[in-house]
């Protein structure tokens, strides 16, 4: 790390678009990546929007949640990643605030962000709407599922991993162990690895989502 002292992400906002309170049946959480802003992943994602859905996005401190490059092996305990991992919980904290529980929220991060949502998952393991994570992986399992211990259950919690088979800040290994540690904690996991993306959201992921939001929108009305 290049900075010792954590970053001020509380200080800075969290947006809310789509459904108000009272309207709201279920929620999306969308964590940008490096460089981007809260609004930015809004318009991203705004493919996703339906009706009675709430969408909450957090902003990272200077554009960035953690002061390192894509090759960088991050400690899950580390200071900026736990600033980070904080905001998440903050995000579901709002959804809850309008009616919306952990078990109807999907939460969605871009390669820094999808590294953030991964931690949270592995340190606040229950029942979520889905997730989905998108060019990048859980800290810590590079080499193999094994290296950090599982701790409580997703509760069969339906998790996307997608990334572009050219992406160049995300392996195919680490991909693969990050999918079978989610599998270890009781995800049930879809791994997605696309020709010629890069280092993007593909339309496999964007179609895989929309699945997912319209699921638990329909869950809401039975």
């Amino acid at each position: 790390m290049t900075e010792d002292r954590p970053p001020s992400h509380a200080t800075e906002p969290i947006l809310q678009a789509g459904a108000p309170a009272g309207a709201s049946r279920a929620a999306l959480v969308v964590v940008h990546g490096r460089g981007a802003t809260a609004q930015g992943a809004i318009n991203l994602f705004e493919p996703l929007s339906r009706h009675g859905l709430a969408v909450f996005a957090p902003q990272a401190f200077r554009s960035r949640w953690y002061p390192s490059t894509p090759e960088t092996e991050l400690e899950p305990d580390d200071p900026w990643f736990a600033a980070s991992v904080d905001r998440v919980e903050a995000c579901l904290e709002r959804a809850a605030s309008v009616g919306v529980g952990a078990e109807r929220t999907v939460l969605v991060g871009f390669s820094q962000g999808a590294r953030v949502v991964a931690e949270f998952l592995c340190q606040s393991p229950r029942r979520y709407g889905g997730a989905g994570i998108l060019a990048g992986t859980v800290p810590g399992v590079s080499s193999g599922a094994d290296d950090r211990p599982a701790v409580g259950s997703l509760e069969g919690t339906p998790v996307l991993l997608a990334s572009g088979e050219d992406d160049p800040n995300v392996s195919s290994s680490g991909l693969r162990s990050t999918a079978e540690f989610f599998e270890s904690i009781d995800g049930d996991v879809d791994l997605v690895i696309t020709p010629d993306t890069g280092h993007a959201v593909s339309d496999e992921a964007f179609a895989w989502l929309e699945r997912r939001v319209e699921a638990v929108l329909e869950s809401t009305t039975r």
